[in-house]
């Protein structure tokens, strides 16, 4: 199983996470989101085994891309309403691609097989207001049905006292946990 964590924002605080080797760590350019690293954010070095993963939501494919590039992202992370023809392009300049899927009762899984071949992850987060980072959980037993062929990551609501819960969904296409506000002591502070 692996571990992204996501939501990092402040340098001391990214390197002291680094230190527990999580296999990813996000990093959000989304102006709106109280996590949002600013216009003049580079990311610190962090060890090769770390993969860094930056979300956008609704970005213009040249911003995203040279931001990316700036700060040695290999990872683009798309919360918004992003077509798989948006994922596909970003894919083709040698980025790894998460698409994001909000789940609420109205989400039916069948609804992401438009992106099969457009990303390299999907990650299903609860729908609210924002764009992830709300703190709260979804029904996990939707993804019982889901039978690939993405690998797909769990968002939302992730706390230490529940993470271990995730175990309890079985799908062989399950890869990790994205967590962010629920290991926080404040906004962008793990």
């Amino acid at each position: 199983m692996k571990l992204k964590v996501c939501g990092m924002k402040y340098a001391d605080n990214i390197r002291e996470v680094a230190k527990l080797s999580p296999d990813f760590m996000g990093f959000i350019f989304y102006p709106r989101s109280e996590r949002y690293v600013g216009e003049d954010f580079i990311c610190p070095d962090l060890p090769f085994y770390i993969r860094r993963s930056g979300v956008f939501v609704n970005e213009e494919i040249d911003k995203v891309l040279h931001i990316a590039s700036r700060n040695k992202l290999e990872m683009i992370q798309l919360h918004g309403s992003e077509s798989p023809d948006y994922c596909r392009q970003i894919r083709e300049k040698g980025f790894h691609v998460t698409k994001v899927f909000l789940v609420d009762e109205l989400f039916t899984i069948s609804s992401v097989t438009l992106w099969n071949s457009s990303a390299d992850f999907f990650l299903f987060d609860t729908r609210t207001e924002g764009h992830g980072g709300s703190g709260k959980k979804f029904d996990w037993s939707v993804l019982a049905s889901y039978d690939g062929p993405v690998p797909f990551f769990i968002a939302g609501g992730l706390t230490p006292e529940n993470l271990r819960d995730v175990l309890d969904v079985s799908n062989p296409w399950l890869r990790g946990v994205d967590v962010n506000s629920g290991i926080e002591v404040s906004p962008g502070i793990k």
